[in-house]
Parts: structure tokens; sequence; C-alpha cells
């Protein structure tokens, strides 16, 4: 399965159905497929973590989920890059 369990993937989904959802209120228009500007990855270790734009890994992530706000990505459980 992978390095993550079903339950990680739940989360996973249910931040991008969240995203998606929140796709009709926002004016972003970030890279995502709604226009989520901002990354979420799972890194090596399991830890969820979210990639603002500028920040120092944000152009090599590679996301497994998008989010319109950083209150959006802590409360799907990722936490803040710390670069």
């Amino acid at each position: 399965m992978g390095l993550w369990d079903l339950e990680d993937k739940s989360t996973i989904n249910q931040a991008e159905t969240k995203s998606a959802s929140s796709s009709s209120t926002s004016t972003a228009t970030g890279p995502g497929p709604n226009g989520e500007p901002i990354k979420g990855n799972i890194n090596s270790k399991g830890e969820k973590i979210h990639h603002v734009p500028g920040g120092q890994f944000y152009e090599q992530t590679v996301p497994e989920a998008w989010f319109f706000t950083e209150e959006e990505a802590r409360s799907a459980g990722f936490r803040a890059s710390k670069r």
C-alpha cells in the first residue's frame, strides 16, 4: 500500500474535497486544479506538510492535496513547512 495507510489517504481526500468546495468563494489563482495556491504533501516520515508560494521547497513539491488557505491546510492536519 505504500507509505501511508487508508486513514491518511482519507484525510487527504477530505482536504481535497474541502478545497474544491471552497473554490466558488475564493479568488485565488494558484496552480492547483481549482486555483489553490498552497501545496500539501506527506514526506517519507509520514509528516503532513503544507508549502506556500515563495517557500524554499514550494516549486519542487509534488502536492498530494491543495488548499486555498493555511487554515484549511492546518484543519486537514498539515503543518507549515519550516523553510
